[in-house]
């Protein structure tokens, strides 16, 4: 374990968050405290009371607190009815306070966007709230029992929500529709999104599953270390390693490619709550309330000079100090020295030299990957001693034969080796075919002969002679650059595809991408607009190159659309482009002529514009940009609506209780508006469970309600 510095907040952590701009981190603890750290110091800069400290112990299925900044955070206490959106400062108040909830909180999750938060209760109950708006913009499906974990995928189009039951439904809330219902055996402790539909899955028995949520589909599975009950998992920004902290006070890290356990700390304290990380530090909370800071690029440097210089003793050496370092960069150069490594050290196996096969491999053996791919290969020597020798006397035949017959063969240095070697002898003798057929017929016969006798591979070379004007075909194609007509007859005649020259054209296709992908990004959209064009002649790349000409001239179109007043179509367009480079100058101009058309349109609902307002921006529901205005317009509606009738005299005919209950169905409450009402005294009513609304039910135009006229 590396150095580290201790922390103690005599009360279970609740919270870490890490903003490296201002090298500072916020934490949250059971006292309902707020804790300010400078990270270049290490010294404490503020602590503050944000709320009366719970009187219930510590829960591990009740963890409704999330930091969403420094000094911002989303809270929805047990003993409380309502959630709050909490603003830390010189003075403590709320951004918004919430209702939606109808029992209490168990899990809350942030998006990666920091927009978006979906909050799960003991009903089974969950929402995705906008934090920018107060809205609810999302009333999902129940499940029959509580709510254990939540997360959102990394762009923020699913919500996956897993209850006690053992099941995981996840949601597309663009589409507003179910993706998967899957059922895991277990209860969900912990769950997060790592690419795409991919994510990770921490079981209350221990088991870690890698999962596809699209199909409903287990990848890969694991087992933790016997005993544990996991708590917490949190996975590192290069998404190649995960952290799992247990409530016996340990922290297991996991390869999350393969899944494979690369350490374990023991801590000996509370059970893990809180796991973060920032460039410097990691950081481990405890129920116990200590808060531990992990020195984990410690020796970073020694570490890296001693990979590169190929000195694999003396790195080694370091992870007795810094089991951290096996998530460095440099543990992944160390591996690529031992798959050069592995070559000779197979091959010292095959010739019978145990011991100086596993004194070269020794260096290597702190890598559990490394340790199972040598006793793989200890156990495999007999068999690979016999491949050699095939391989030596140029028996190819009887080699081929043997890895037929023991396929993990085929993973050896060996079989590649061999592999290689026909690959080499078989494109060359393509090309020589390629250039005159019958003149080359017997050369290419004879540099074939050691490979005639393998079945597979004297298939391949009668297949070659009798497609011989296919495989001219083929290199006139390229040669005269049809690269369409290259891939219809690659498509017509499947064998082609497993020439050298369709490698080559890979090649060529991969280069091309990425001299596009530089052009993007230095928003030379000309030159793009060029290469993608010439990569739709390559079959494979079609789509691809197709959809970023369509990037191109939607980002391009913008400019044009903003100028003619063409907001909703401008909406439409950048909700299409999704995640896209937001330093382009068109995105700029987007963002800056949507702060103008939202100033235009509040200050039409100022002049009693409301209905002319209502029915403008009613169409812009149909986009995930337009929506985020019709939400911010239609609460500034909904709140001038209600002011204004507060500023009446007549105020009283209106019926406040069923204006501000229709109101609520829609958006929380924002301080200045809970102040405005309780200076009328009326007092926001609670919402029940009746009170909710189907999901995807319109705004109204108006949110008031007036009392009836009492007859006689």
């Amino acid at each position: 374990m590396p150095s580290r510095r201790w922390f103690s907040l005599d009360v279970a952590v609740t919270g870490v968050y890490v903003d490296e701009a201002s090298q500072q981190i916020a934490i949250t603890d059971r006292a309902r405290r707020h804790t300010l750290v400078d990270l270049t110091t290490l010294n404490l800069v503020k602590v503050t009371n944000f709320s009366k400290p719970a009187q219930a112990p510590f829960d591990y299925y009740q963890r409704s607190l999330c930091l969403l900044g420094l000094d911002q955070l989303f809270f929805w206490p047990r003993d409380s009815e309502y959630g709050y959106l909490i603003k830390v400062g010189k003075v403590i108040s709320f951004v918004f306070r919430f209702t939606h909830h109808h029992a209490s909180v168990s899990k809350v999750a942030l998006s990666r966007s920091k927009h978006k938060l979906v909050s799960g209760d003991e009903k089974g109950r969950s929402y995705v709230i906008n934090l920018a708006s107060g809205a609810i913009e999302h009333r999902l499906p129940a499940l029959p029992d509580t709510i254990s974990a939540l997360c959102f995928s990394r762009d923020d189009s699913l919500v996956s929500v897993a209850g006690f039951d053992g099941s995981i439904v996840t949601h597309n809330t663009l589409l507003l529709e179910s993706v998967s219902h899957m059922k895991v055996g277990s209860v969900v402790e912990a769950m997060e999104y790592l690419e795409g539909t991919t994510a990770l899955v921490v079981l209350r028995d221990g088991r870690v599953l890698k999962i596809d949520v699209r199909l409903g589909k287990i990848l890969k599975e694991t087992k933790l270390p016997l005993g544990v009950w996991p708590s917490t998992l949190f996975v590192a920004p290069n998404k190649k390693f995960c952290f799992i902290g247990t409530r016996q006070s340990n922290v297991v890290a996991l390869h999350v490619t393969s899944l494979e356990q690369m350490f374990v700390f023991d801590f000996g304290c509370g059970g893990v709550s809180v796991l973060a990380q920032s460039e410097a530090f990691f950081f481990v909370g405890f129920t116990s309330g200590e808060l531990a800071v992990l020195n984990y690029r410690e020796y970073e440097k020694e570490f890296s000079h001693n990979v590169t210089l190929g000195k694999m003793d003396e790195a080694n050496a370091f992870f007795d100090k810094n089991a951290f370092l096996m998530t460095h960069e440099s543990t992944w150069n160390m591996y690529e020295q031992w798959l050069e490594a592995k070559k000779s050290i197979t091959v010292l196996l095959s010739e019978g030299a145990l011991e100086k096969a596993q004194q070269e491999a020794r260096p290597f053996m702190f890598h559990p990957k490394c340790r199972l791919e040598m006793e793989l290969l200890e156990g495999q020597q007999g068999e690979l001693a016999a491949l050699l020798r095939c391989i030596k006397t140029r028996d190819f035949p009887r080699a081929y034969d043997m890895c037929e017959k023991t396929p993990f063969l085929k993973q050896s240095e060996h079989y590649k080796k061999l592999e290689q070697m026909w690959r080499t002898l078989y494109g060359k003798a393509q090309r020589l075919l390629s250039r005159d057929p019958v003149l080359n017929k017997s050369a290419v016969l004879e540099m074939l002969t050691l490979f005639l006798k393998v079945p597979e591979k004297n298939h391949e070379i009668a297949l070659m002679f009798k497609h011989l004007s296919l495989f001219q075909q083929a290199q006139e194609c390229i040669r005269a650059q049809e690269f369409k007509a290259y891939f219809a007859l690659t498509e017509k005649h499947a064998f082609l595809k497993e020439t050298a020259l369709y490698e080559k054209v890979g090649w060529l296709q991969e280069e091309l991408k990425q001299k596009l992908q530089r052009a993007l990004g230095e928003q030379h959209f000309e030159e793009a607009t060029t290469l993608a064009s010439a990569l739709q002649e390559f079959a494979p790349s079609a789509s691809y190159a197709t959809q970023k000409i369509n990037h191109i001239k939607q980002i391009l179109s913008l400019d044009t659309l903003l100028s003619t007043g063409r907001m909703l179509e401008a909406c439409a367009v950048v909700s299409e482009l999704g995640v896209w480079n937001e330093e382009y100058v068109q995105i700029q101009h987007y963002k800056k002529a949507k702060e103008r058309f939202l100033v235009v349109l509040k200050k039409q609902i100022l002049e009693g514009k409301m209905r002319d307002v209502y029915e403008r921006i009613t169409p812009f529901m149909g986009n995930k940009e337009g929506y985020e205005i019709h939400q911010e317009i239609m609460r500034f509606l909904y709140e001038y609506q209600l002011t204004s009738h507060l500023k009446k005299a007549l105020h009283v005919r209106v019926n406040w209780k069923m204006s501000l209950r229709h109101f609520l169905q829609f958006f929380a409450i924002t301080k200045a508006l809970d102040d405005r009402l309780r200076l009328a005294q009326i007092v926001p009513p609670k919402t029940t469970q009746e009170d909710e609304i189907p999901e995807g039910a319109p705004y109204p135009l108006s949110i008031i309600h007036y009392r009836q006229e009492k007859e006689g």
